[in-house]
């Protein structure tokens, strides 16, 4: 019952069978989301979570960063061309350059949450967001050590600390400073 896009077009927190998520594509970062959804025991799963964890934040910023590579490439405006387009033959194609595949487009819920994510750095700083967008873009914990002159475990001490610290103003009240989160 599961189509290949299913993941791209269903809320994360819709309740599965765990036997559906076992036989769907693993391909989007929603799917650790729905995982742990069913894991908790999703009878009633709200839209927003009640109690966001750093997993949760961390799978967010990995949909948001998969969510940024699908959209379509940035482009200057203004330049055409009024050539007509033409079509060639087999044989010349061959010494064509080869053709950059893109994914399909994201779904516009995955934008909005997206840009939700997006403005989540801002409780960071800026280091803190070069490496919780090089995480959620899966470099390797090596290069991101590399970036930050530190060791690795210390680069995962940092990112779980922002991560804490990102989970810390999505739990508390609106309108409640949190000056000493994490410290």
């Amino acid at each position: 019952p599961i189509g290949p896009f299913f993941f791209s077009q269903c809320s994360p927190f819709s309740v599965f069978a765990k036997s559906d998520l076992r036989t769907a594509p693993r391909n989007d970062a929603v799917f650790g989301l729905a995982v742990r959804a069913v894991n908790r025991g999703a009878d009633a799963i709200p839209d927003k979570l009640a109690e966001w964890t750093t997993d949760d934040v961390a799978a967010r910023f990995e949909e948001a960063a998969e969510t940024a590579r699908r959209l379509p490439p940035v482009r200057v405006q203004g330049y055409f061309n009024t050539w007509p387009a033409f079509v060639r033959e087999g044989w010349e194609t061959f010494a064509s350059d080869e053709h950059e595949y893109r994914p399909l487009p994201p779904s516009p819920d995955a934008v909005d949450r997206m840009l939700e994510t997006m403005r989540w750095v801002q409780w960071l700083e800026v280091e803190q967001r070069h490496l919780i967008w090089m995480r959620a873009k899966q470099y390797d914990w090596r290069e991101i050590s590399r970036r930050f002159g530190c060791d690795r475990t210390t680069a995962g001490r940092r990112w779980q600390r922002a991560m804490r610290i990102v989970a810390a103003h999505l739990n508390s009240p609106k309108g409640e400073l949190l000056d000493n989160v994490c410290h």
